[in-house]
């Protein structure tokens, strides 16, 4: 099985596993892949993100106000507007950001990459031990991180990567 990270791309994941015949060539293989929009998907990113757009939609003018009233540089002039602004806006938006569902979210949240990754890799995890069990052999693990991808465009050919 040969496994390809790419932590610059948010967790994903390519991994191939090889069936061997007697002679030791490489009959066929199966590619899986776990893409970052998968990832984000599964553990609820894509809808955290569309949540929060819609819940901003009720202080949308106290966020705009603040943004432009940032204290960009040392001016002793932009510090004291940005003092004002933040001032001006404060109940508006923490009423909005003490509501539970903020602190809901960001529950759901925690840890809901790694528990996609572990599915992930439990199931890859079964297929090799099923793979050993058909064929008596042992299992063996390749492992590429960064730029290594396991496919066509760029990184390592899969055939190549199990004939290794």
């Amino acid at each position: 099985m040969g496994m390809g990270l790419d932590p610059g791309a948010i967790q994903a994941v390519s991994a191939a596993s090889g069936v061997w015949d007697e002679d030791g060539c490489l009959d066929s293989f199966i590619r899986s892949k776990l893409t970052r929009s998968q990832v984000q998907r599964d553990s609820g990113l894509i809808q955290a993100r569309h949540n929060t757009l819609r819940w901003n939609e009720n202080i949308k003018p106290e966020l705009q106000h603040l943004a432009a009233a940032t204290p960009a540089g040392t001016s002793l002039v932009a510090i004291q507007r940005h003092v004002a602004v933040t001032l001006a806006t404060w109940d508006a938006v923490w009423e909005e950001y003490l509501h539970p569902k903020w602190a809901e979210k960001k529950m759901r949240l925690h840890g809901a990459q790694e528990k996609v990754l572990e599915r992930y890799f439990k199931l890859e995890e079964a297929a090799a031990v099923e793979s050993q069990k058909r064929w008596g052999t042992r299992k063996q693990l390749v492992v590429f991180f960064a730029n290594a991808g396991i496919g066509n465009r760029g990184g390592w050919g899969a055939k190549t990567v199990l004939q290794a």
